[in-house]
């Protein structure tokens, strides 16, 4: 008698090796197929290696229709289609989540933004200039001393003079409110 698939997952329902490592590369290329449509193949290929396993044990052999080969394929690719919609759904889901998250953090940059900007309009434009370089471009102080042809002391001197006339205007709106 040949091996059809109902013996191979009898042996891999009594625990052995060789029958789940069967039904696992006989399965592989639908696996597979499913797997790269996703957004993290890898991932998708456990997900759906896990789910043939847990499905070989479920599989209802007291049926008799389940002695045929053609019913055990069916039952196992239409339980791991679903499993793949299942997953493609909530991995739809989470990248709606994920842009949305973007979004919102997008939305606080540019309003931290528009506080640094509202900060400094009371500054000259060299003092505005070396704030804007040093804290939304990350320039160190050597980079805007060459750009300004001016020491780096300079810089470091204006930035400070700069500080203290933001702070001076924050107490003054802080008293005001």
């Amino acid at each position: 008698m040949r091996n059809n698939l109902y013996t191979y997952v009898k042996n891999a329902k009594l625990e052995e090796k060789s029958g789940m490592e069967y039904l696992i590369n006989k399965f592989e290329p639908l696996i597979n197929k499913y797997s790269y449509r996703l957004m993290e193949p890898e991932d998708g290929k456990s997900e759906l290696i896990l789910k043939l396993i847990r499905l070989v044990k479920k599989v209802p052999l007291d049926k008799k229709c389940f002695k045929e080969d053609k019913y055990i394929i069916s039952y196992i690719k239409i339980s791991l289609k679903r499993q793949y919609i299942y997953l493609y759904e909530k991995q739809k889901k989470l990248a709606l989540k994920q842009s949305y998250l973007d979004e919102n953090n997008e939305y606080s940059f540019d309003k931290s933004n528009i506080i640094f900007y509202d900060l400094i309009k009371n500054l000259n434009n060299k003092e505005k200039y070396i704030f804007i370089k040093k804290y939304i471009y990350n320039f160190n102080s050597s980079e805007i001393a060459r750009n300004l042809k001016i020491s780096r002391q300079n810089v470091y001197i204006t930035e400070k003079r700069a500080i203290k006339k933001i702070i001076n205007t924050f107490q003054l709106n802080n008293r005001t409110m």
